[in-house]
């Protein structure tokens, strides 16, 4: 249900930008350059749901393997690293977190990520939306 609901926040918050983003040693490399953590792995292909893969004009996905007791853990890393390089942590809940980057202007970036586990390897998604989204004003 709650995963549901993010997919449905990010489905129509989303405006066009390129779809897969990653490397060997980082996600977003063109953009974020946001660095594997320990723990962490980039798979040759991501478990991503159909909805999700169909979604790649909206925003840029990328995604890590770990084991599945450790992904809490990575992806409280990842938060924290955020954190340290400005953004901010909105929502933090069982299947993710969303962070925001607040630049000049009062607008926003997003970043999502979600937990997806299938046996002993959970799947970290990130989903991240480079084009700023500025309050309209009324």
């Amino acid at each position: 249900m709650k995963l549901n609901f993010l997919y449905a926040l990010l489905f129509v918050a989303f405006m066009p930008t390129p779809g897969f983003a990653q490397s060997e040693h980082s996600l977003f490399a063109d953009s974020l350059n946001l660095p594997l953590v320990e723990r962490a792995t980039i798979p040759t292909d991501c478990n991503y749901p159909e909805d999700l893969r169909q979604q790649t004009a909206a925003y840029q996905l990328a995604c890590v393997n770990v084991a599945g007791e450790e992904a809490r853990d990575v992806a409280t890393e990842y938060g924290t690293l955020l954190q340290s390089q400005g953004w901010q942590v909105q929502e933090a809940n069982q299947p993710g977190m969303m962070v925001f980057l607040h630049p000049e202007g009062g607008c926003n970036t997003l970043l999502a990520l979600l937990r997806s586990s299938a046996g002993a390897r959970t799947e970290i998604w990130f989903l991240y939306d480079p084009v700023p989204r500025c309050p309209t004003v009324r």
